[in-house]
């Protein structure tokens, strides 16, 4: 409809502008030859008048030698002039005659003066001089036909008066308007219904395919003929519909293998942890009931030799095997816990908790450990209780991977843990003083099983799946996290949980 309204109010100027230069050409030639037809029928009635009239009274006193008599040329002088004022005009105008002392001797009406007034004179001597009958104005607005009969030396004129031709003019106008208008509102409607036919039709029907193919609609048949550029654009629409819907099935196969693939990986994942967890804890069992009985046995020195210098090699050992066996069992708990995490669509029980106090007790716990590297901690909490609605083990897991990551990767200064309520939402903050973090990483790090640094060159620092543990459980809480890193100044980790 828009596009129907834009072609119509475009061509509407063209199809004015044509008739109106074609009405003023109509109403040129109809104006002229309407003054044409009436100073040709005003001729007309002069010269049979003049022809037929006066041309035979002066012939019939000539035949009969009496053309010198005044009172028989007088006698049919004022015969001719009462014939001329029978004259019958079939429009506004008058009939007069001049003598040759320019005397008006008749006037079919009153308006004339009895004598011609000088501006007739220039007309007067034309006339003597030709033997036609001649027509002009005698103003802008006056026209008239005029004939000199020299055997009486009189001028005679028919005045075609200046209303009369005016309003022929109002009436050809007038007529010209109306059949304009008429034919302007015709041809619009013409115009109209072809360019809908031609043009709107078609690009609704193009309208209409591509919101189908946008609500995912494929597979369409547009109903435009061929043979023009909207045939061509159907047809290229259809055949990008049908490669479209080819492309979503691969789409979907590939998304259905991936997905049949990610499932065997998880639960390949899965299975093995728990199959190795299994024997990893009789291992750590069996290693630390080794170190307690190796530390009852007295007598135990560095500077022993013997037995007793290979008892302090095994205990050695088993301590490195107890460590280790705790930082795998860590691992494949990280593990177990994030498959758990994948397969949930909502976190645990919840109940309302105060994250204020949480953060307080999680840094607590952390502590020792962080200040043993030569950290300092602090804790930022509001004095009002900062209430949410959480699982509160998942949170408190949340809290503790944020510090470890902190305390693996800050190699001097400290760590600062703050808590705040803000917008509709409480944000808890975890900085540290690490190396940082490029762009890149930055964007990346919350990813499964990714891992910043260059791990040709550096020893990896776990799986890479504590962060994206902390992602999922704040996904599953409503909530966001996100981080800010200046490289080599440190990092800010975020965590917000919404209060509604």
């Amino acid at each position: 409809m828009r596009l129907r309204r834009k072609i119509t109010c475009a061509m509407l100027p063209a199809v004015v502008l044509s008739l109106f230069l074609t009405g003023w050409m109509v109403i040129s030639y109809a104006t002229e030859a309407t003054h044409e037809a009436i100073f040709r029928y005003s001729q007309g009635v002069l010269d049979a008048y003049v022809t037929q009239d006066l041309a035979a009274r002066a012939r019939l006193l000539k035949d009969n030698y009496l053309d010198n008599v005044p009172s028989f040329v007088a006698g049919y002088q004022q015969e001719a002039l009462a014939a001329a004022a029978e004259l019958n005009l079939i429009w506004p105008g008058h009939l007069f005659i001049i003598d040759g002392n320019r005397d008006i001797i008749l006037c079919t009406t009153g308006e004339m003066p009895d004598r011609l007034p000088p501006a007739w004179d220039e007309t007067l001597e034309k006339m003597k001089h030709s033997t036609e009958t001649v027509h002009g104005h005698v103003s802008s607005s006056e026209g008239f036909v005029a004939h000199y009969f020299e055997p009486w030396n009189w001028s005679v004129f028919i005045l075609i008066k200046g209303d009369f031709l005016h309003a022929r003019v109002r009436h050809i106008w007038l007529t010209v308007a109306i059949i304009g208008a008429i034919t302007c509102m015709v041809l619009v409607l013409i115009i109209g219904f072809v360019l809908h036919k031609l043009i709107v039709k078609p690009v609704n029907l193009l309208q209409n395919a591509t919101e189908q193919i946008a609500m995912g609609e494929m597979g369409i048949s547009i109903p435009v003929g061929d043979g023009d550029e909207f045939g061509d654009l159907s047809r290229d629409i259809e055949g990008m519909s049908y490669r479209i819907q080819q492309s979503r099935e691969k789409l979907q196969q590939a998304v259905d293998e991936l997905r049949t693939m990610d499932a065997i990986k998880t639960s390949l994942i899965a299975n093995l942890s728990h199959e190795l967890r299994t024997p990893l804890t009789s291992i750590i069992g069996f290693a630390k009931l080794s170190l307690k009985k190796i530390g009852s046995i007295s007598g135990l020195s560095e500077s022993a030799d013997g037995d007793g210098a290979t008892l302090i090699a095994v205990q050695s050992a088993l301590e490195t095997v107890s460590t280790q066996g705790e930082c795998m069992e860590g691992m494949i708990g990280n593990i177990i816990t994030l498959i758990s995490l994948i397969q949930k669509d909502a976190a645990g029980e919840r109940e309302p908790l105060d994250v204020g106090s949480v953060v307080t007790q999680i840094a607590d716990e952390m502590r020792a450990g962080i200040e043993c590297k030569g950290l300092s901690l602090r804790v930022e909490t509001p004095d009002e209780p900062l209430i949410v609605l959480v699982d509160r083990s998942q949170i408190a897991l949340v809290l503790r991977h944020y510090l470890s990551n902190a305390m693996v990767f800050t190699g001097a200064g400290g760590i600062l843990v703050r808590a705040e309520a803000g917008n509709g939402e409480i944000v808890v903050e975890v900085r540290d003083t690490g190396p940082g973090l490029s762009p890149e990483n930055a964007r990346k790090v919350f990813d499964e099983f990714y891992q910043a640094g260059d791990l040709m060159t550096e020893k990896p620092r776990g799986l890479g799946i504590g962060l994206s543990i902390c992602r999922k459980i704040v996904e599953l809480h409503d909530g966001q996290v996100w981080v800010e890193s200046i490289p080599g100044k440190g990092s800010s980790f975020f965590f917000s949980l919404p209060t509604r």
